[in-house]
């Protein structure tokens, strides 16, 4: 049984342009192969956009994937091949781009404002040992920079030609404006500016996830042209998950916790977000014990929370605390 987790899917029109296709086809650059269980929510549109999986009707994915028509896309989650027939196919049965969004770059250079979109599936997909739903961060939450995240796409690495399997890499998040040299408009607080030398978002990966330690959806893959191929090139712009939890939780399937809608701290007080979800609180319980009895308190208590946010990350697949507590032993 998979924890919930909130999956990036991404969907484009089959009558968008070439011109619109080479704007879409952003690749993992720098990455490694992606196993079973280590991004259960990601799946994969038949246009070479990427996704995440909300509940078993709803993706999440990046408005310059889609059109406002669903036209004949489809989407397949639980397979990490990108040309592999296993998994589960559902067709897109409609489309709701962010009422905002428009797309390219504005004369101000701001590109791609509000590239959010919501797309719901003509047939359910079910949780699986390899498939699950994203988890979605509070209303307003917003990366600290330097944090660490992880984006994951099938795209090719780079110019080289890719090998066919999902793939991921861990990136820093950065603070806003070292995007501006490819967006004008990167300072505003609906982007994330993530990226590192050699790793990043490429041709490929567009509308696909960027998760951070806790498994949660902080971004959509957006983009910045063909940045990721520029010699130096650092940085890729993310939309930014948390300002848009209003327009995301009123096309879910069930309403969204409360929770999510109260203000987050910045940075926030615990690095397992406070919840109502039992999963969670035993989870952190457990884990604090364990740490406790090795003696990580004090002055040495960033270790435990260093080992907890790992091992949280590291079994997002898992609904059995623990497996997670164990972890954290291991690393204590």
């Amino acid at each position: 049984m998979v924890r919930p987790v909130v999956s990036a899917l991404v969907v484009a029109c089959s009558a968008v342009s070439a011109a619109a296709a080479a704007t879409i086809d952003k690749r993992i650059l720098g990455g490694q192969p992606a196993e079973k269980g280590d991004v259960p929510f990601i799946v994969r549109f038949d246009n070479n956009c990427g996704g995440s999986l909300l509940d078993k009707t709803t993706v999440l994915t990046a408005a310059h994937c889609v059109s406002d028509e669903a036209g004949k896309l489809s989407v397949r989650a639980g397979e990490l091949q990108r040309a592999g027939e296993g998994g589960v196919v559902a067709e897109v049965a409609s489309i709701k781009r962010h009422p905002e969004y428009i797309r390219g770059r504005l004369p101000n250079g701001i590109f791609h404002p509000n590239d959010i979109a919501i797309v719901k599936l003509s047939s359910p997909i079910e949780k699986s040992d390899t498939i699950g739903y994203a988890r979605l961060p509070a209303n307003g939450s917003d990366p600290v920079v330097k944090s660490m995240a992880t984006v994951a796409g099938w795209g090719a690495q780079g110019h080289s030609k890719n090998d066919g399997n999902l793939h991921k890499v861990d990136i820093p998040v950065h603070k806003r404006d070292d995007c501006s040299d490819i967006d004008k408009g990167a300072v505003r607080d609906t982007i994330v500016c993530a990226g590192a030398y050699g790793k990043t978002a490429c041709d490929g990966d567009s509308g696909g996830p960027l998760i951070d330690r806790w498994g949660q959806l902080i971004g959509v893959v957006s983009g910045g042209g063909s940045a990721c191929h520029e010699q130096g090139r650092e940085t890729l712009i993310y939309t930014r998950v948390g300002s848009y939890i209003p327009f995301i939780c009123e096309n879910l399937d069930a309403p969204c916790p409360d929770t999510l809608y109260e203000p987050a701290a910045q940075p926030p007080a615990e690095p397992i977000p406070e919840s109502e979800d039992p999963f969670w609180r035993e989870v952190n319980s457990q884990a604090q014990q364990v740490c406790n009895d090795r003696g990580l308190t004090g002055e040495q208590a960033h270790l435990c929370e260093e080992y907890k946010q790992a091992c949280v990350f590291d079994n997002l697949a898992t609904d059995d605390a623990n497996v997670i507590v164990d972890c954290v032993k291991n690393k204590a």
